[in-house]
């Protein structure tokens, strides 16, 4: 955990910053590249100053990575589109499931208080009317077959769909728990750009905004991203080994080059190593 109330009024004015790069990015969870972005416009922050020693021009640094940043969200929003478009697919292909679900539920149900009329009506007959039972004993022979084949027929609908789904949401779906965008939504968790992503260190959370805006039709709230929350983290536990009770603009330039599997970190070592600032 981290806590806001710890930064100096520098870090705010960075990462407020930082917050309107994503948003001029149409972005809704603030990664570290975007702090990266805020860091190196100052000329004097501590990221530049690190930089400038490094015998990198921060302006055409600054430039540059922008331009590349550019064209990573460019990239990162017609993975959106294409994802979100598959899951609209399968949203669709579940509204017809869901209609064939719903009938055999309702097969089943009506099954079940068939099964308890004749198990009511039976128990007489066993001690009034022989020829009466062996009848309703043969409907209720056939009542459990159809009940046993409609069980199996959900069953298998389950088994399909927890090749794509989660398994516990599938359940819950079945059980009219979740809704079906809830149901899709599952999927996106298991993205095939999930790797991918991961390789070039953007924060999961940051792309899974940008489908869901398109899938849902609705601005995701606002926020930080889970990477840069870890390197919020990092800034604060080196300011507070470090006896300090405010996390300045150094502690995240330091956590930033620290985080080697965020974008920032892998930005910054293919241009000038990352090398801690210590």
């Amino acid at each position: 955990m981290y806590s806001e109330n710890m930064w100096s009024k520098k870090l705010k004015d960075y990462v407020e910053q930082a917050s309107s790069i994503a948003r001029s990015l149409g972005d809704t969870k603030v990664d570290t590249d975007h702090l990266l972005l805020a860091l190196l416009k100052d000329q004097d922050s501590a990221l530049s100053k690190y930089v400038s020693k490094k015998g990198v021009d921060v302006k055409e640094l600054y430039q540059k990575l922008r331009e590349h940043i550019n064209s990573i969200d460019i990239q990162l929003n017609k993975a959106a589109e294409s994802e979100a478009s598959h899951l609209i697919d399968l949203r669709s292909k579940i509204i017809q499931l869901k209609s064939d679900i719903s009938n055999i539920q309702t097969e089943l149900s009506e099954i079940r208080e068939a099964k308890r009329r004749i198990e009511s009506e039976l128990e007489k007959a066993r001690r009034y009317d022989l020829w009466g039972a062996r009848q309703l004993e043969l409907e209720l022979r056939q009542l459990n077959a159809e009940e046993e084949h409609l069980r199996k027929e959900l069953s298998r609908v389950e088994q399909n769909l927890s090749t794509v789904f989660d398994k516990s949401a599938v359940r819950d779906f079945l059980e009219n728990k979740i809704s079906i965008d809830a149901l899709v939504k599952t999927a996106l968790k298991e993205s095939h750009y999930k790797d991918q992503l991961k390789e070039i260190g953007i924060s999961f959370d940051r792309y899974q905004d940008k489908v869901l805006k398109r899938f849902i039709g609705k601005t995701p709230e606002f926020g930080y991203a889970k990477n840069l929350e870890k390197v919020f983290e990092m800034a604060q536990e080196k300011a507070i080994k470090d006896g300090r009770a405010e996390v300045s603009p150094g502690d995240i330039v330091s956590a930033l080059l620290e985080a080697k599997d965020f974008i920032a970190a892998k930005l910054l070592d293919q241009i000038i190593g990352g090398k801690s600032m210590d």
